[in-house]
Order: C-alpha cells, then structure tokens, then sequence
C-alpha cells in the first residue's frame, strides 16, 4: 500500500461517522431547516413581500406578508406593510382587521392604535375611536402626536376638561405646536378658563405654524375673550 493511500485510510478511520462526504443530502437540509427560526422564516417571507412590492406585483406581495405573519404573527413590519399596502388599494376592511389582529399580538402597540383610530373615524364611529386610543393610552405619555390626537377626538365629543389635560400633556413636548396649542384654547374657553385660553391662543398664534385661516379664527377668538374679560 502506497504511503497516500495510508494516509486517506488514516483519514477515514479517524473520521466520526456520517461526517464528511458520506453524510446523506438529506440529512444536511433538515440540519440547515433545524437552524431557522420562525422568525427568520417570517423575516424570509417579508423580504420576499417587499421584493414583489417593488416589482409591482401587489397582489403576491400581500400574500408574502400574509406568509410571514402566519409564522410569526408579532412581525411588526410585515404588518405595517401589509395595513399600509391595504389601506392604499381601498381595501379598508382587511386592513382593519390586521390592525384589531396586531393590536392583540401586542396591546402596547401605539401606532396600530392610532392608524385603527383613524379607520374608525373616517366611518363615523368616534365613539369606538376614543376608545381604541384610550386602550392604549398608558403606553402612550411618551407621545405627543397620540396625545393629540386623543385630546382632538375628545373635544369633539364635549369632554373638554379631559382634552385639556390630553393636550396639555402634549403642548409640554412640544411647546410650538400651533395647532394643538389651538385646540388647548379652545377647551379651555370651553371650561370657561378664559384667561387660559387667552395665552394658549397667543401661544398658538406665536408659534408662526398656523396657516391664513387657522391664523383668522385663533385672531377672533382671542377678541372674543378680550371682550369678555374686560372689567
């Protein structure tokens, strides 16, 4: 025996069994199957979502997103893709049910919510809106846009005083909102808190972000009040 042939027996020898080229194919894909998650599976299958996407094909790319959130139904961004990608081809519906679906994957989920909110808004429901938001609220004293925004559907419904505490909250974090400094005068005067509702009118209207006609109201409104608090 040749000294190379010594040497490959030696190999082989040594060698664990089923190592090496004598290891069968299919035992080398369910290994590599084994070492995916759900997760990365999920992920594979968004990518996917987004490809078709980009390749205009909106319909397989639904169904990529679909895919993904039957594995992991907590994948996030397959899920804003997939309200985003539904509520853009008028298909309102479905997206709200993946919006109720996500919101029970995760209840601290602030954007869903607030997307959700929206959704019933436009329908006329404003009743189920504030009550969306208000489910998640206390996950949401961080965010002035959420805060706001509940403090807008609040004021539709009269409920001024919890507007103002909403929109107060929110003005805190963001000093030159125009709009919400607006709407904190206008709950304001509602509670007959005139003096309040006069510096958040100069306020709103200091912040130089209100367009002309917004401008004109908070203008009239703060006459409005200077006559009613003149002596």
């Amino acid at each position: 025996i040749s000294r190379s042939e010594k040497s490959i027996r030696a190999s082989i020898a040594k060698a664990p069994a089923g190592s090496g080229n004598l290891a069968r194919p299919e035992d080398a894909a369910a290994r590599q199957f084994k070492q995916v998650t759900p997760r990365q599976r999920a992920d594979n299958e968004f990518r996917r979502g987004v490809g078709l996407m980009q390749l205009g094909r909106v319909s397989e790319a639904l169904q990529g997103y679909e895919h993904a959130l039957q594995i992991d139904p907590g994948h996030e961004a397959a899920r804003q893709a997939m309200v985003s990608l539904l509520i853009e081809n008028k298909q309102v519906g479905e997206a709200e049910r993946h919006l109720q679906e996500g919101l029970k994957a995760d209840p601290r989920h602030t954007g869903f919510a607030m997307t959700l909110a929206r959704i019933q808004v436009e329908r006329g429901e404003l009743a189920l809106a504030v009550e969306t938001l208000d489910k998640v609220s206390a996950h949401a004293q961080g965010q002035p846009e959420y805060l706001a925004f509940l403090a807008a559907l609040l004021q539709r419904q009269s409920r001024h005083k919890e507007a103002v505490q909403h929109y107060q909250a929110a003005v805190r974090m963001a000093p030159n909102a125009g709009v919400w400094l607006m709407g904190l005068g206008i709950s304001l005067e509602a509670e007959h808190q005139l003096s309040e509702a006069q510096e958040a009118f100069r306020r709103a209207r200091g912040s130089n972000s209100l367009n002309p006609e917004l401008t004109a109201f908070v203008d009239q409104r703060l006459r409005q009040i200077q006559q009613q608090l003149k002596p």
